[in-house]
């Protein structure tokens, strides 16, 4: 049993390491998508502040903390972005997903690895891209060192969010065998609901509560309004309940969707 698990594990990390590997093999990639990401940051910044001038706009947001939220909200959103949705209709149409399902782990499980993998490999382009991120738009420190440690809490949860709408979004191409059209709308809705254009305290009352009831909300507004001060107490303990809310509803939802998946399976190419 020990040795069993010993292997899936194994399995797994080496799965984790292949999506990193594949990155810095594209690494010209992760450059200029980092650049169109400090590229909105600026523009953002620079949109936000005429705003605040010209309009006079009275919030008890300050503008140098709104700065810093879509600052960060911005980065955050980029390295969580699911890449499991493209590799999956890869995959597919290749026919290499029979290779997949012939491993003896769980392919959603090799799925949610890469992503992993993925993920880590953007971590070091962060890192160097901090100081050309403050220029561009603006940090500041943490609201407090509890909130810190409620972020990065709350940043697991949030991956955990955006990992399992990309594991839903490519399960879908084994109807459709096409997802970019998906991906396209899941790119902008979740730029949107996420907070990463306009802060979501900042919405329409009616656009508001149709944000509270999308998933969206966990993948960045959440996270950064907890590391920004923006919710403390009772609101970080909702917060953080909602985002394990919505892990709960997507793995359910997942497990289903793959389930049913399971039985039509049509290998194209190979």
């Amino acid at each position: 049993m020990k040795s069993s698990l010993f292997t899936r594990a194994a399995a797994y990390l080496q799965i984790v390491s292949m999506g990193a590997q594949i990155t810095f093999v594209y690494r010209s990639n992760s450059i200029f998508q980092l650049a169109s990401v400090l590229f909105q940051i600026y523009l953002l910044k620079v949109i936000w502040t005429a705003i605040y001038m010209q309009q006079g706009i009275n919030n008890q947001v300050h503008l140098q903390t709104l700065i810093s939220y879509l600052t960060l909200a911005n980065l955050q959103t980029w390295v969580f972005t699911p890449t499991i949705t493209e590799y999956l209709q890869q995959r597919i149409r290749t026919g290499a997903i029979a290779l997949d399902l012939a491993k003896p782990i769980s392919f959603p499980g090799q799925l949610v690895a890469r992503q992993l993998g993925t993920t880590l490999s953007l971590l070091p382009f962060v890192l160097i891209a901090l100081p050309l991120a403050f220029f561009a738009g603006g940090l500041q420190l943490p609201a407090s060192g509890a909130a810190i440690i409620y972020y990065i809490v709350s940043c697991v949860l949030s991956y955990l969010v955006v990992a399992l709408m990309g594991l839903l979004m490519g399960l879908l191409a084994l109807w459709t065998f096409e997802v970019t059209g998906i991906q396209f709308i899941y790119r902008f809705v979740n730029q949107l609901f996420a907070g990463a254009l306009i802060p979501l305290w900042l919405f329409p009352p009616i656009l508001h509560t149709v944000a509270a009831f999308l998933p969206f909300q966990a993948v960045a507004f959440l996270p950064v309004s907890i590391y920004l001060g923006q919710l403390q107490g009772a609101g970080i303990t909702a917060a953080l309940a909602i985002q394990l809310a919505w892990v709960v509803v997507l793995y359910l939802f997942a497990q289903l969707v793959w389930y049913r998946a399971q039985r039509h399976i049509v290998i194209q190419g190979g």
